[in-house]
């Protein structure tokens, strides 16, 4: 059985937590989405995909994704280094 007063500091902390969240939303919605980083943002990652899927070559669409999967198992395991080295 919980004790009342970890029920009402869990109640206060959830709400605080509540607050913060829509604090947070409201501050990503005025000043992030939408403005100019944003837009070359998403610019910036749909645009290789429109030119990759404009310009490949059929013929060698798996030589590339290979290639592209050994890249991001690559990266990812530098990635992974790099966090635990600090």
């Amino acid at each position: 059985m919980i004790p009342d007063y970890v029920k009402s500091k869990m109640a206060d902390y959830h709400n605080q937590y509540s607050e913060i969240a829509q604090e947070l939303f409201t501050f990503w919605l005025s000043d992030i989405v939408f403005t100019l980083p944003w837009w070359i943002g998403l610019l910036l990652i749909v645009m290789p995909w429109l030119i990759w899927f404009l310009c490949k070559e059929k013929i060698n669409t798996h030589k590339y994704l290979y290639s592209g999967f050994f890249v991001i198992i690559i990266s990812s395991y530098l990635d992974f280094l790099g966090v635990q080295a600090g």
